[in-house]
């Protein structure tokens, strides 16, 4: 990382960064970094309770993908869940909006290898799966 400072005497010096960070030093000093957006895309999943530990299995499938292509990808059983809510769900990390159109063309494996488990899928589902898009608040 390569810094540069800039600034009249007696003024904070201003400092940047070759990341994209930028730091003002002086007494109080206060340093603003960019923001790294993040998503969370959530899908939920409906299926009938004799058909969970299949759909628990191809949740799974699709998550391990998720994470062969080097995403963060959890499957999500609710512990309760109240009425018209989602049996399971799977979660997946993303770092632009773009990754999720990535991810959703190849999923599992090649482009037909994910048309071909989309299909096995959606025979157990009782509906199609609710699709949620969330940005992660970056505020600490």
């Amino acid at each position: 990382m390569r810094a540069s400072a800039r600034g009249n005497p007696g003024q904070p010096k201003t400092v940047s960064m070759q990341t994209g960070a930028t730091a003002t030093g002086a007494v109080g000093t206060t340093i603003h970094q960019e923001e790294l957006t993040m998503y969370l895309a959530r899908f939920s999943y409906d299926v009938l309770p004799s058909n969970r530990q299949k759909a628990v299995e191809f949740i799974r499938r699709e998550a391990a993908a998720a994470r062969e292509s080097g995403l963060k990808a959890n499957l999500l059983i609710p512990l309760t869940r109240g009425q018209d809510c989602a049996a399971l769900q799977f979660e997946v990390e993303l770092k632009s909006l773009d990754e999720l159109d990535a991810f959703r063309q190849r999923g599992v494996g090649s482009e037909a290898g994910t048309e071909n488990w989309m299909h096995a899928f959606s025979h157990i589902l009782i509906a199609p799966p609710k699709v949620e898009i969330l940005r992660v608040d970056g505020e600490r």
